[in-house]
């Protein structure tokens, strides 16, 4: 078979699983395929360069066929027996699971720490007879969280029983929110525990590559300051093995290199050359061993991660050109590691590590040489370390901003200036690294020869997110327009005459970033309700001016809002209001001061001395004031009621709605007229419906209360409730739609 006739096969499987990510129905999808497949072959054969046969193309097709049945095979599905079949029946039961630990605890954000369980069976108590199936037969993988105290000395291999409630993880209840649901069945997993104690008794430990890890992390540790001994780690181990500070994280990512904290291609990149320069006098054979132990062991320190796993297939594709003494194909090695690891696990191609890993290497291999020859003028050292970082942030910014929608408009002077740095450090690393294994006092009193690198790396890094614009919110790229810039880049690859043309190329690039994202941002008129746990809040967008009611604790701002509105391009907050309590007094300012940190705050208002925040204004009751575009008046003080105009819709907004306080409520003006009431979801009295009028109720507790949502559905109002329906948004012309039941008022227009 001609390698030409392979790597069309291989773009084929590519594509059929590319596809299982439409949203279409998965049947039809292998069809579709075949018939694109035929009707590209017959429609464009005539200028089509490659003149595949018509038997070809049908191959080619039943490839792409073969590749979304593999993958829906190959999708996770909980057993009979899966744990999570339990959880309807024990859901805010306390249980306690006993199974064996799969992973090192790792810290998340919430300040738990987190484990892999493999479960073992359930001891539930009395409930064990209302059950169908033997809790003891309970199996499956189990995502546990546990106070950090409880979890510190656990390690895998170790048979615990683990107290707490289990749960079923939730889809993502707001827009382009996180998919925990679907992060979790990726990982084999359909329920997590929610962990308050852990106990296990005195076990003889079985080796794992875990004791190097933690005996490499301790050692770095020692004598380093912290977070220099835990980002040495994580530079050679990646961060995923190490538990870095989550502000250090975010603000490697702000300054483009977030690579530098996670195993990569980089890194396996300077093992292996680091490995057959040592052995260079040696015969091929025994550098081929040495190189293979060196790559595995370096796999299975870092944790099978699909970046890893595709960067060390193709190690062993240099390291087979060394023992048969060839030139690698660099492009055909890409393609073929790539399609081989995608057979192995065909969920592997959503991962967002793997994709952005497989897009970087594609573009140091095809676009690396070019910019070389127009960088004739510099030193052949400096050119080199200027094409690396631009070729990888020209192949990865389209992915980037689909997902993020953000970029740094100082990444590639960053990567530039850091580059020897990360070499330096990451190498010296490696080199620590071993020793720790031999002899961890050597290695921890070693370490602080990279004392100095690590600091002004740090310098580095905290200079350039502290710079004014180090972050530009476009907003989020659509599918096609993400495509089409792919489609750009991948012109000047093939076409090698336009490459004289690319400043033009890159002048359209920008405009399909900016024009949309400028055109969207000054016409949407849209109201979102976010689906949030400790506070509710409101996102208002319109025509170019942006507001926000309540901005929830630090943690509910940076996890939830942050990312909503950087996903919808907003750099700047317009006006705000704090309508609600957030805790304690000393946290109250927490929220928006997260918000503060990334975007600019316009005129900051509050309803009443007990929500007051610093530099904020009171809103007057009955006063009307301009918010942006709308307009917004505080209606009542006791409770706090807000009204908002946003474009020709009035929104009526609750603080909080005790009964007692209804009846005065009723007598009290500007409660007219409302088409949107926005309330905690409790009971609601007849006569102060009757005197709003709403068309769509939005209940935001953690409660909705049954009878009041039966009257309001009897008068013709449409009710959503954010805990079982997600965020709900209001686009102008297009109405009303919630993120997880997909529930749609489009007669509600106004």
């Amino acid at each position: 078979m001609q390698i030409t006739t392979i790597v069309w096969l291989c773009l084929a499987y590519m594509l059929g699983l590319v596809a299982t990510g439409l949203a279409i129905a998965q049947p039809w999808l292998g069809i579709g395929l075949l018939l694109v497949g035929v009707a590209f072959e017959f429609s464009f054969r005539r200028w089509w360069r490659a003149r595949l046969p018509v038997w070809f193309c049908l191959i080619m097709a039943g490839v792409a066929l073969v590749a979304t049945l593999h993958y829906q095979w190959r999708l996770p599905q909980p057993g009979s027996t899966d744990v999570s079949r339990f959880v309807p029946v024990l859901r805010s039961r306390e249980v306690i699971v006993q199974g064996v630990v799969e992973s090192l605890p790792r810290l998340t954000r919430s300040e738990q720490m987190q484990i892999w369980l493999q479960v073992e069976g359930l001891d539930v108590g009395p409930l064990a007879p209302r059950l169908t199936t033997s809790p003891a037969l309970a199996r499956g993988r189990l995502y546990v969280t546990v106070p950090p105290a409880v979890g510190a000395d656990v390690h895998p291999g170790l048979k615990v029983k683990v107290k707490g409630n289990l749960y079923r993880p939730q889809a993502a209840k707001n827009p382009d929110g996180f998919d925990f649901q679907q992060f979790l069945r990726r990982q084999n997993s359909f329920a997590g525990l929610r962990g308050e104690s852990l106990e296990f008794e005195a076990q003889p430990q079985r080796w794992g590559l875990w004791q190097i890890q933690r005996r490499i992390i301790r050692a770095q540790a020692v004598k380093l300051p912290a977070p220099e001994g835990a980002m040495l780690s994580a530079i050679v181990l990646g961060g995923r093995v190490v538990d870095l500070p989550f502000a250090l994280k975010d603000q490697f990512a702000q300054v483009g290199l977030a690579h530098v904290l996670a195993a990569s291609g980089f890194h396996v990149a300077l093992l292996l050359n680091a490995v057959l320069w040592l052995t260079q006098r040696l015969s091929s054979r025994w550098r081929f061993g040495l190189g293979a132990v060196a790559l595995l062991l370096f796999l299975g320190l870092t944790g099978l991660q699909p970046s890893v796993c595709r960067a060390v297939v193709m190690g062993f594709a240099v390291l087979l050109a060394v023992v048969v003494d060839r030139q690698v194909d660099a492009l055909r090695s890409l393609l073929g590691a790539t399609t081989l690891l995608l057979i192995a696990n065909p969920l592997w191609m959503w991962d967002l590590g793997f994709q952005f890993s497989v897009l970087a290497t594609l573009g140091l291999i095809v676009t690396v040489p070019w910019l070389m020859q127009g960088l004739t003028w510099l030193p052949q050292g400096i050119a080199g370390a200027l094409a690396v970082p631009i070729a990888a942030f020209i192949w990865t910014v389209p992915l980037q901003l689909h997902t993020f929608g953000v970029m740094s408009p100082y990444s590639l002077l960053v990567n530039l200036s850091t580059t020897p740095l990360v070499i330096v450090i990451s190498l010296g690393g490696i080199l620590n690294a071993l020793l720790a294994v031999l002899w961890p006092v050597a290695a921890s009193w070693s370490s602080l020869l990279l004392h100095y690198p690590i600091a002004l790396l740090l310098a580095i890094v905290e200079l350039a997110s502290r710079l004014p614009g180090s972050l530009v919110v476009v907003g989020a790229l659509p599918l096609g327009l993400m495509l089409l810039l792919y489609g750009l880049v991948a012109v000047l690859w093939i076409r090698i005459d336009w490459r004289q043309f690319g400043w033009a190329f890159g002048l359209a690039g920008a405009a399909l970033v900016w024009l949309p994202s400028l055109h969207w941002q000054n016409h949407v008129t849209q109201v979102t309700a976010l689906a949030t746990r400790d506070q509710p809040v409101l996102v208002v967008q319109d025509r170019g001016k942006t507001g926000l009611v309540n901005s929830g604790k630090a943690r509910t701002a940076s996890l939830t809002v942050l990312p909503f509105l950087q996903q919808q391009g907003v750099s700047r907050l317009d006006w705000a209001i704090a309508l609600s309590r957030q805790g304690q007094p000393q946290d109250q300012p927490t929220g928006w001061q997260a918000l503060a940190d990334r975007f600019g705050l316009g005129h900051l208002h509050h309803v009443s001395q007990a929500v007051a925040l610093p530099q904020s204004q009171m809103l007057a009751v009955d006063r009307s004031v301009k918010l942006g575009r709308s307009r917004g008046s505080q209606v009542s003080a006791s409770p706090d009621v807000l009204s908002l105009r946003v474009a020709k819709q009035r929104w009526l907004l609750f603080a909080g709605l005790p009964g007692r306080a209804q009846p005065d409520l009723v007598s009290v003006s500007g409660l007219q007229n409302h088409q949107v009431m926005w309330w905690p979801g409790g009971r609601l009295r007849q006569s102060l419906v009757g005197q709003i009028q709403p068309n769509v109720a939005i209940a935001y507790g953690r409660r909705l209360d049954t009878l009041t949502e039966e009257m309001l559905e009897r008068q013709g109002v449409q009710v959503f409730w954010l805990k079982r329906d997600g965020a709900v948004q209001w686009r102008e012309g297009k109405g009303f739609r919630s993120t997880l039941t997909g529930v749609d008022a489009k007669g509600v227009l106004l």
